[in-house]
């Protein structure tokens, strides 16, 4: 009974910590943590990129403003010695008077009077600046069509933070690969002016996710993070490639396996006739194939929920 009690005294602790946010040394919540917060103007698919890298379904999903109102936080690597959280936070939007209050070096003035007057842009700007040591800054594909004035205007709030800062091109098209390619060097080009090197402007779609795109994902944050969570930072991108190696090789026993098993399949030709014996081959080659689609999604880690 006791070991019960102090989980649920722990609990409710880390809650209410969490809500509230008064002073506790970091290393007492999140020991062992390193804590990536995605930002954006509102409605730009940052849930659905937090769903696609820690692989559940987690948060509202809406084509609407203003769908996520709780900042919150969910594993994406869960070891032991490294631990990789990713923090989805409220959109931002009409940021005029926080841009004033910045400018005056008032965000903490801000942060305080606006809680109810503001209370999206308060609860992002408190998660960000208190909960995360790398901001991952969401924009969408088309340049043309995005609110570029708001975004220079969230840009310049967020680099106020002191906080590292990766800027992703989330909803590519990735089947026009001159298209996908225009996106990502505009804004390249655009964050370029506001002070964002082009080499710190990644793709990273919510509804393409590839591996390839995690691992340059996890090297970017390698890269900008500095002081006593770099080791972090590395031992977190180890853990990732050893697991990756390991889905590698998996993945191809299963896609081997199957190839197998789909040239051994047969039904033979009796009194049923051949209409019958196509029929039968083709439950048997239906039955494989799902089957090893099922596999692939457990092996990848796309079966369950939270």
């Amino acid at each position: 009974v006791l070991p019960r009690l102090i989980l649920f005294f722990w609990a409710a602790f880390k809650s209410y910590y969490l809500k509230n946010r008064f002073p506790l040394p970091r290393d007492l919540i999140f020991k062992n943590t390193l804590n990536i917060a995605l930002a954006s103007h509102t409605n730009i698919g940052k849930t659905s990129l937090l769903r696609t890298l820690v692989k559940r379904d987690v948060g509202m999903v809406s084509n609407r403003a203003h769908v996520t109102r709780k900042s919150s936080g969910y594993f994406m690597l869960n070891e032991p010695d490294a631990r990789l959280k990713i923090w989805d936070t409220p959109g931002f939007s009409h940021v005029d008077d926080l841009m004033k209050y910045v400018l005056d070096g008032q965000l903490d003035g801000y942060l305080k009077k606006y809680i109810k007057k503001d209370p999206l842009n308060v609860e992002a700007l408190t998660a960000l600046k208190n909960e995360s040591d790398l901001i991952l800054f969401l924009v969408p594909a088309l340049l043309e069509k995005a609110p570029v004035a708001s975004i220079k205007k969230e840009l310049a709030i967020l680099k106020t933070l002191e906080k590292p800062i990766l800027c992703t091109v989330n909803q590519l098209d990735r089947e026009d690969i001159q298209k996908n390619e225009a996106s990502l060097n505009g804004w390249r080009d655009f964050f370029q002016r506001q002070g964002i090197p082009s080499d710190d402007v990644i793709p990273l779609d919510a509804h393409y996710r590839t591996m390839e795109e995690e691992a340059l994902f996890l090297d970017k944050i390698v890269r900008l993070i500095q002081g006593e969570s770099r080791d972090l930072a590395e031992k977190i991108r180890r853990h990732y490639r050893e697991r990756q190696e390991v889905q590698f090789k998996k993945l191809g026993q299963i896609v081997a396996q199957s190839l197998i098993s789909l040239c051994l399949a047969h039904a033979p030709i009796d009194e049923a006739g051949e209409e019958h014996a196509v029929k039968e081959f083709k439950k048997q080659s239906d039955r494989l194939i799902c089957d090893a689609s099922g596999d692939i999604i457990s092996t990848v880690g796309l079966d369950h929920d939270i």
